[in-house]
């Protein structure tokens, strides 16, 4: 056994040992031949009373024995930010010497790295920065540098202060702090004499605005990446001496709530770290005064700073325009007061001044939501150079926020990996139409349900151990019971709290319960699970922001399933198919090179349950559903009519996948009448003419967007006009026939289901009485024998028999033989669409 005393750490002197400003370490021979294979001449010394650890590289030590280790402390790291990986599984930690080897595997040279300055008095650190500019001191930093030091990135580099610093000073060095180095595969990088160092400060002034240090952003990958380069190239160009005058700004565009400012805040916290960053952001409505000059006088100093800061550290500037269509409105706009014009044209001069090069490491970054509203002249080249348009969330975009978000939420870590992954598509795929201020929201709004529950469950009354005793012998008698049934079924959560483990595994036992899992939810992790139900609450009070406003959008409580209409089985089929398999099967149509239909039309008599299968199809397959009547599009101001139609696309679109409803489409997409000169045409004004154009050029237009589809419902489709019905538009028709024996059997069932009915009820003879009735006539014959039932006595508790025959006899059908054979007319005509086979697609 070797009886050495153990090796404690000792940090040199300053100025006393000649290994000063070279981060060695001096260890005995013995210790240096017995490292483990595989390991290089670097070590890690970890003090066993200290948060953080140096790195250095052994030497020999002349000495037999010693009791201490003399090393130059020049380089340092915290102890949290080693892995553990590194210290248990690829090097051998000597917990004697508290010595830990570098393994050469985890070491790589580094082509770059940039230090910051770690001193916060602005007096010291502009004396530094100015001593760099002596090359005499900068080439001997280098040289300290580049001698075949061990860095990692946040490591702290002490180096020797300037000549004219050491009398004044308290301390003989000054620290950097490593903000950057590449390439970062390994855990270590070496700086050789061919890395490239760079060197920052911290800003001058209070006026920078200060980064956030963790700002996350999912999905948005591409656009985090062209801002990244954007924001980069002008220092690169600047080091590689390359003449090329790089976009100057970049408009951000889409809808609120996407994460416009969240992303130049994530940006500008990631550069900052690359290279001296400063961040200066206006509010486009709050820079404007009631003093005259007073926001042009702000325009022209924020600029100014740019500049100085360009001048100070070669860095780059970001000055972020948020609403940026409040400073700079058209000026073709009547309401464009005096002040904004002012402002816009001191912005104008500032993008074009090119007296210098310090405007090439000034970035502008603008965000709005109405991108039409801003003049012109500022998005030409030279100024506004690029625009992003930052859509609304997908389906998978979405999944990534939940994951983001739920992270933060401690509750939802009682999940297992495949549980929290199912919950979080789940919530995905119903929340179209959310962005992700709303996705924030709602997580806030379904923890909040959740806490507020468990609050509720833990005020359990003293009386628990009593029903106790019942709850145990009723799970006796049943004996079978399943592991996720304690989340899923009402099982009262005080029960978990006071069940005895071992009686209920004994009652279990016989059953098929996982019981390690079962014991595992007991208690109060499983009342503080967030639910599907807390969302789904929470949906109410958290509605879409894409769909605010929008007319006809579907509201949480109108979403209905298929069983809710009877009959119409192929129809139903049908719909499945053009609308549900492009989501569900979308990789099967890209392998055939199958695009979904972007038009369905709906024709049949009135009453046919046409409105309910679009309503029913959009919530079986998630699909957001706005719908549109001649109501709401015309009016008695000329414009307004094309106005809402284009406004109702530019809400589906915003909101995709999406349904529009267009109902009594032959009221506003009637036949165009062309050679009949002195008659008025079948559309009957032009402003219907207007409407028809701007229907056909949004349906198959260049702003067409995929996932859209449109559904037309018609009782009048000859009255329709040819170009509507070509592909492209509505791709599909089908049409919706009266029901049939069996169909309106199941109808009357389902309408029936929610009255009190009299045994001697038979409705098999009241459908065979019902020929030619509709789905809404056999409702509007339900609801007659219930009137006639409370006629009879008011306190009549069912409906019999004889008040459906009395209501039918007064009933008529509202649908004519003659009516009927223009749609069977209209379906094997030339100028419509062929009758198609429903029951295939």
């Amino acid at each position: 056994m070797d009886d050495s005393p153990p090796l404690t750490l000792f940090k040199t002197t300053k100025g006393m040992n000649f290994d000063s400003w070279t981060s060695r370490c001096r260890l005995l021979g013995s210790v240096v031949t017995n490292r483990p294979l595989g390991s290089s001449l670097y070590v890690l010394l970890i003090p066993k009373f200290e948060s953080e650890c140096f790195i250095c590289v052994g030497h020999l030590c002349s000495l037999q024995k010693q009791s201490k280790v003399d090393f130059d402390a020049m380089i340092s790291l915290k102890r949290s930010l080693l892995s553990e990986s590194l210290l248990s599984e690829q090097t051998q930690v000597d917990k004697r010497y508290s010595l830990v080897w570098v393994p050469k595997t985890a070491i790589t040279d580094a082509k770059n790295i940039v230090l910051k300055l770690a001193i916060n008095d602005n007096e010291k650190s502009h004396f530094i920065r100015q001593s760099l500019n002596d090359i005499k001191y900068k080439s001997y930093l280098q040289q300290i540098l580049q001698s075949g030091l061990l860095v990692r990135q946040d490591a702290i580099i002490r180096c020797p202060l300037p000549p004219a610093m050491k009398a004044s000073a308290h301390k003989s060095y000054v620290e950097f702090i490593v903000v950057s180095v590449l390439p970062s595969t390994s855990h270590f990088q070496r700086i050789t004499p061919n890395c490239r160092c760079s060197f920052t400060f911290p800003p001058e002034n209070s006026s920078e605005v200060v980064m956030d240090e963790d700002v996350s952003v999912a999905g948005l990958e591409e656009e985090q990446q062209y801002l990244k380069d954007l924001i980069l190239f002008p220092i690169a160009a600047s080091q590689n001496n390359i003449a090329i005058n790089f976009p100057r700004g970049v408009l951000l565009c889409g809808p609120p709530g996407v994460g416009k400012t969240l992303l130049v805040r994530a940006v500008t916290t990631q550069c900052s770290k690359l290279a001296p960053l400063m961040l200066k952001t206006l509010n486009g409505g709050d820079i404007i005064t009631g003093l005259i000059g007073d926001a042009e006088r702000t325009l022209r100093e924020v600029f100014a700073e740019c500049k100085r800061h360009k001048e100070r550290t070669n860095g780059v500037s970001v000055v972020f325009i948020d609403e940026i269509d409040a400073l700079c409105p058209k000026r073709s706009i009547e309401n464009t007061s005096m002040t904004q014009a002012r402002v816009l044209a001191q912005l104008l001069v500032l993008l074009d001044d090119n007296s210098s090069d310090s405007r090439h490491n000034v970035i502008v970054i603008g965000a709005t939501n109405v991108p039409n509203l801003i003049d012109d002249a500022l998005k030409r080249p030279g100024r506004i150079d690029r625009e992003i348009y930052i859509r609304a969330p997908d389906m998978e975009t979405r999944e990534k926020i939940f994951d983001l978000h739920l992270s933060n939420f401690s509750l939802v870590n009682a999940y297992t990996t495949e549980e929290r992954n199912e919950f979080i598509e789940y919530l995905a795929r119903i929340t179209i139409g959310y962005v992700g201020a709303d996705i924030a929201a709602l997580c806030r709004e379904a923890y909040k349900t959740a806490s507020q529950r468990q609050k509720e469950n833990d005020h359990v009354s003293e009386n628990r151990p009593v029903a106790l005793h019942s709850t145990l012998q009723c799970l006796e008698r049943t004996s079978t019971i399943g592991a996720k049934a304690w989340i899923v079924t009402p099982t009262p959560l005080w029960f978990l709290q006071y069940a005895d483990a071992g009686q209920l595994c004994r009652i279990l036992g016989r059953g098929s319960c996982n019981k390690q899992r079962l014991l595992h939810q007991m208690g109060p992790k499983t009342c503080s699970l967030l639910r599907r139900s807390d969302f789904d609450s929470a949906r109410r009070f958290v509605p879409a922001s894409c769909l605010r406003g929008a007319l006809g959008s579907m509201t949480f409580g109108e979403k209905r399933g298929w069983d809710t209409i009877g009959g119409q089985e192929d129809v139903k089929i049908a719909l499945m198919q053009a609308l549900d398999w492009p989501i569900l099967y979308s990789k099967q149509f890209s392998r055939f090179g199958i695009q979904p239909p972007r038009g369905i039309l709906l024709y049949g008599p009135p009453g046919c349950s046409k409105s309910s299968l679009a309503r029913v199809a959009a919530t079986s397959s998630g699909m957001t559903f706005l719908t549109l009547s001649a109501a709401n599009v015309f009016s008695p101001f000329v414009g307004d009519a094309e106005a809402t139609i284009r406004q109702a696309f530019r809400d589906a679109r915003a909101a995709l996948p999406a349904i529009l409803f267009l109902d009594e489409i032959d009221v506003f997409a009637a036949k165009r009448a062309f050679n009949q000169p002195g008659k008025s045409d079948e559309s009957g004004s032009p402003a219907s003419l207007r409407v028809l154009s701007t229907l056909l050029n949004e349906m198959d237009g260049i702003e067409s967007a995929e996932g859209l589809i449109v559904i037309g419902a018609t009782n009048r489709p000859e009255c329709l006009d040819i170009a509507l019905l070509r592909p492209g538009r509505f791709d599909r028709s089908f049409y919706i026939a009266l029901p049939g024996f069996t169909d309106r059997l199941k109808i009357l069932q389902i309408y029936t289901s929610r009255m009190s009915l009299n045994p001697d009820i038979n409705l098999k003879k009241i459908a065979s009485q019902t020929e030619n009735f509709s789905g809404a006539d056999l409702e509007n014959l339900c609801r007659e024998a219930a009137i006639h039932a409370l006629r009879e006595s008011l306190h009549s508790k069912c409906i019999s028999m004889r008040h459906l025959e009395n209501a039918c006899v007064e009933m008529r059908p509202s649908s004519s033989k003659e009516s009927l054979n223009r749609y069977l007319a209209f379906g094997g005509s030339k100028s419509g669409p062929h009758k198609q086979e429903i029951t295939q697609f």
